[in-house]
């Protein structure tokens, strides 16, 4: 047996061989898709380094139907024979890509070539594009037809400067959560986080809401929680 001094330690030991008891869940954590079927999840601890039954994590179901969806592509635009290019665009109805509901490219472009035939007019310029940014300063682009084969040598696109408001300063994701238990069947544990300062679930903040890493169910695995 040691006995400490007043300027002595005892020695640290091992952790007993204990079976924990998992603890109350935590908050969920922001969903993992701006609309439609996404997963958010919640974690809970380990009273001890280990808890070997049941799951250190709870997934479930979040956010619903996507209200806005992207139009059909209109029609291409005349060859812009500099570039050797022709353009199309479409919108996002129902909705507004500020708010993160339809995501991917305003405008699609493809290889195309110029005839030697005679050359005609250009028509009438089509409807702008959505904003190509979700908040700040952005662009968008209208197209327009050849009414021949060849057209004077000018653009089938105009681009036009958009804005979708200011970005809001204060949405950040928040700080992760304590580490979960370890999942001893998988060998992993987890920690959540939210997206705070701003509405919820529409595509402010970008990447993921949980991240894992692997773990060990051990009674000597260090107290990282």
């Amino acid at each position: 047996m040691i006995i400490a001094t007043s300027n002595e330690l005892p020695a640290l030991t091992t952790p007993p061989s204990v079976e924990g008891t998992w603890n109350n869940w935590g908050e969920y954590s922001a969903c993992n898709k701006p609309c439609g079927k996404g997963m958010k999840m919640r974690i809970r601890t380990c009273t001890t380094f280990r808890c070997s039954t049941g799951k250190p994590f709870n997934r479930a179901r979040c956010n619903g139907r996507c209200t806005a969806v992207w139009s059909q592509y209109g029609p291409w635009s005349g060859c812009f024979c500099k570039q050797g290019k022709q353009f199309r665009v479409r919108r996002c109805i129902g909705g507004t890509i500020s708010k993160g509901k339809c995501s991917g490219q305003i405008f699609k472009a493809k290889i195309c070539s110029c005839s030697s035939g005679s050359i005609g007019t250009w028509g009438p310029w089509g409807r702008y594009s959505s904003c190509n940014q979700i908040c700040g300063d952005g662009q968008k682009i209208r197209v327009r037809q050849c009414l021949s084969d060849k057209c004077p040598n000018r653009r089938p696109f105009q681009l036009r400067k958009c804005t979708n408001g200011a970005c809001p300063p204060a949405i950040k994701w928040s700080l992760h959560s304590l580490w979960s238990g370890c999942h001893c069947s998988k060998g992993r544990r987890y920690r959540v986080r939210q997206c705070n300062g701003g509405f919820k679930n529409e595509g402010w903040c970008l990447g993921e809401p949980w991240e894992s890493e692997e773990c060990v169910c051990s009674l000597a695995q260090d107290a990282k929680n």
